[in-house]
């Protein structure tokens, strides 16, 4: 074993890099490099420049693996219309009047639907027409004479 002193401190980044870096050291941890480098070398606060040197190694912290429970699995929808997202998409032509569109999405099916709008158009309207498309794809006729559509 060599005991390396406070004038050899020189070579002490180097085998830390060539027991950490290389092919075959692969990025052991605290433990791993000081058990190597306990077999050949000491020197004094070697646990602690090891350590440091893993606190400031790039790809250790890029790649570092975080302990956690698993996050189980996904909860499917109970129905398929339970879940959807609607965005209105504007600045496009005049068409018959409208210009803005009501993009209605399912996330369970990721069908699509969509509705125009005029220009200025209320939450009201924007209401009727999500009952319009929705219960017209839904076949639900009672929803669309208690809205007066």
């Amino acid at each position: 074993m060599t005991h390396l002193t406070k004038q050899s401190n020189s070579i002490v980044p180097l085998l830390l890099k060539e027991y950490h870096k290389s092919p075959l050291g692969g990025h052991m941890g605290l433990a791993k490099i000081l058990s190597h480098l306990h077999q050949n070398f000491l020197w004094t606060g070697m646990k602690q420049d090891i350590r440091l040197y893993i606190i400031q190694c790039s790809d250790c912290q890029q790649t570092k693996y975080i302990p956690q429970r698993p996050a189980g699995l996904l909860q499917p929808s109970l129905s398929p219309w339970e879940d959807m997202a609607l965005d209105f998409i504007t600045g496009l032509p005049n068409y018959q009047g409208a210009i803005v569109i009501l993009a209605i999405v399912n996330r369970f099916s990721r069908g699509a639907h969509f509705g125009m709008l005029s220009t200025h158009f209320t939450a009201h309207k924007v209401v009727k027409l999500f009952i319009k498309i929705v219960c017209n794809h839904l076949q639900v006729p009672w929803i669309s004479q208690e809205f007066d559509l």
